[in-house]
């Protein structure tokens, strides 16, 4: 189960934060894992955390119940809305969203946050071709935007057409290498169909990307596990002589070499 604040997530910058739904490219059709239960158990338990971090338990209705009344409340706020929206999805309330998903696309100026969410939760609750349509339309609005390809990619690849999700996922990849969403489905459906050899090229071909560095980060990691030194430091260090170096890129290079 996902654990969430049980209140309000103070100092939260919803407003930055644009939804994609990441693809798991793995089966678990004969064993459900214990979330997927949880839908169909109203009495299923719910972990929560009050602000004091003391954590509670509650059924999944109450759970509901609590989003529910918050959701009502911040009716008018976007970003209160966006935020309980999203602690809803984590708990696979996309169902019961519906009708919030369509109050954040009213209301919501950060349109590509409002047509990622509400395409998420159309999808998450079967509803596959508007799903689609929302998202598509949301690219005609704004111009192709990676949250909005990536969660295409996804809709794509449930309705079962595997191919042309990966050649969409492909163009987010290009439009944002370093978002990591698309870059890790993409980068692990060419190891699991190809093997190592074609994943490595697939790095390379992300590398060649003007302004990547996730890419030739995960290339070091690659290098880092194999015990060569040498190499990891060298693109380590290309990667940190960039004339404009993303904090993040520093903080994912502390991590790997704090290992």
């Amino acid at each position: 189960m996902f654990k969430r604040l049980f209140a309000a997530l103070a100092g939260n910058k919803s407003s930055e934060q644009l939804p994609s739904q990441e693809k798991s490219t793995g089966s678990a059709q004969n064993n459900p894992a214990p979330d997927d239960l949880a839908k169909d158990n109203p009495l299923e338990m719910i972990s929560a955390y009050r602000e004091d971090g003391s954590q509670i338990h509650m059924e999944r209705a109450n759970w509901l119940a609590i989003a529910k009344h918050n959701l009502k409340n911040h009716w008018d706020n976007p970003d209160e809305l966006y935020r309980w929206i999203l602690m809803s999805l984590n708990d696979d309330f996309a169902a019961e969203m519906i009708e919030e998903g369509q109050r954040l696309m009213e209301i919501d100026p950060i349109r590509e946050r409002a047509y990622s969410t509400y395409g998420i939760i159309l999808m998450n609750s079967g509803k596959l071709d508007e799903a689609e349509a929302v998202l598509t339309e949301g690219m005609k609005q704004l111009g192709e935007k990676v949250t909005l390809l990536t969660n295409l990619a996804k809709v794509i690849w449930e309705k079962g057409d595997e191919s042309q999700s990966m050649d969409v996922l492909w163009r987010a990849v290009q439009l944002d290498p370093n978002f990591e969403n698309s870059l890790m489905w993409w980068l692990t459906s060419i190891e699991e169909r190809y093997g190592e050899a074609a994943y490595l090229a697939a790095l390379h071909k992300v590398i060649a990307i003007p302004g990547a560095w996730r890419a030739p980060i995960i290339l070091g990691q690659y290098h880092l596990a194999k015990n060569e030194i040498e190499t990891t430091d060298a693109i380590f260090c290309k990667v940190l002589n960039q004339q404009a170096v993303d904090s993040a890129a520093l903080l994912m290079i502390a991590d790997s070499l704090g290992h």
